[in-house]
């Protein structure tokens, strides 16, 4: 937080790269895509992996934590993550 990031997924301890992956992917499906706000997003996340017979044991979802900003920022609230308006246009 200190190098100035509004939020952090982080987990508490090491997880296996496939079990991440899939983790972050639908993170980032529901947060960047639909605008989801980040805690509800992780959790879809989490709750999808304990789904899955491969991924349901808790070593491979519930480490990850979020920390910070809850809110989606303004443009991926209004599902544009890569641009962002002023009002000024």
């Amino acid at each position: 937080f200190e190098a100035g990031a509004g939020r952090v997924i982080a987990s508490l301890w090491p997880v296996g790269d496939r079990s991440t992956t899939a983790l972050m992917t639908r993170f980032y499906e529901d947060f960047l895509g639909r605008g989801v706000a980040p805690p509800a997003a992780l959790r879809a996340a989490q709750l999808a992996l304990l789904a899955e017979p491969a991924t349901a044991a808790p070593y491979h979802w519930a480490g990850f934590q979020f920390l910070g900003e809850w809110r989606p920022p303004p443009a991926v609230a209004a599902g544009d993550p890569l641009t962002t308006t002023t009002g000024d246009d």
